[in-house]
């Protein structure tokens, strides 16, 4: 769940603001073709890793990992998603995590990635964040699928994939109290971030037997636990779709339409940044 990503010369900078989600404005025919590939979706509201410290530490093989801090430990609890809590399940009474918002940070991509980064914020489903945060053993994660990858031949992230396996937990030391009901995640961040080289203009060349648009499709859902061995889905399933293509034509003479790589969060946020060679 923790990324990282980066920007080029010649790309207008994207400001993004430790607050509220917001898109900055492209070109009209842009956003215009922007839309017409993303079927007219809600892009204007993370590879992806959900990130202890959300720094920077070097890149990492998957596109979709998570790193956490060693309080956060577990004995990682892998299973696969459930629905539903039988048995073992916290009691009705037990307060859970509602209302998961995703803010967008000022993280940056560089010359070597695409993408965005968010923060997580969360309410209690009692009225009060302090009802979480005096549960020491309830956890959250995010469990991610995939179900198109274009790029599989430069990278091929795993599915499925569950960021962190063992958690991250609601205590003072993994979160802050914004007010009464609204909880901060201060060791986790969501970096939604491709590496430029895995996405390159030759391989979709004539005769290369791929064509345009480069398409990457996951889905996202967090989840939450009492025990480290049921997980009950709390928010999502979020789309992530991230997208290489050039822009509509037809081109003038000696013109060559340029190329952009998209990263869309589906009712959270989408960057629009011109193809990094």
């Amino acid at each position: 769940m923790e990324a990282r990503h980066d920007r080029q010369e010649g790309r207008p900078e994207e400001q993004q603001r430790d607050q509220e989600p917001r898109t900055e404005p492209r070109t009209h025919d842009r956003l215009m073709h922007l839309q017409q590939s993303a079927g007219n979706q809600a892009v204007c509201s993370m590879l992806d890793m959900l990130s202890a410290t959300g720094e920077e530490e070097g890149d990492s093989e998957f596109l979709d990992e998570t790193r956490q801090l060693s309080r956060n430990g577990g004995d990682g609890g892998t299973s696969a998603p459930s629905t539903s809590g039988s048995g073992s399940a916290a009691p009705p009474a037990t307060a859970v995590p509602v209302n998961l918002q995703q803010i967008v940070t000022s993280w940056a991509p560089g010359a070597t990635k695409y993408g965005f980064q968010v923060k997580f914020r969360v309410s209690s489903s009692s009225g009060s964040v302090a009802d979480l945060q005096s549960q020491p053993t309830l956890k959250w994660r995010e469990y991610v699928t995939y179900s198109r990858n274009d790029f599989s031949h430069r990278i091929n992230p795993p599915s499925p994939t569950i960021l962190p396996p063992a958690g991250i937990g609601f205590t003072a030391s993994d979160a802050t109290v914004i007010n009464a009901n609204t909880l901060e995640f201060t060791n986790a961040r969501d970096t939604h971030w491709m590496p430029t080289s895995a996405v390159r203009e030759a391989d979709f060349a004539t005769g290369s037997g791929r064509t345009l648009p480069a398409i990457m499709e996951s889905s996202q859902l967090y989840q939450f636990s009492t025990d480290g061995s049921t997980w009950t889905n709390f928010a999502g399933p979020t789309k992530l779709t991230r997208r290489f293509e050039e822009a509509a034509g037809p081109a003038m003479p000696g013109q060559t339409m340029p190329k952009y790589f998209t990263t869309i969060k589906e009712g959270v946020h989408f960057t629009v940044e011109d193809y990094k060679p």
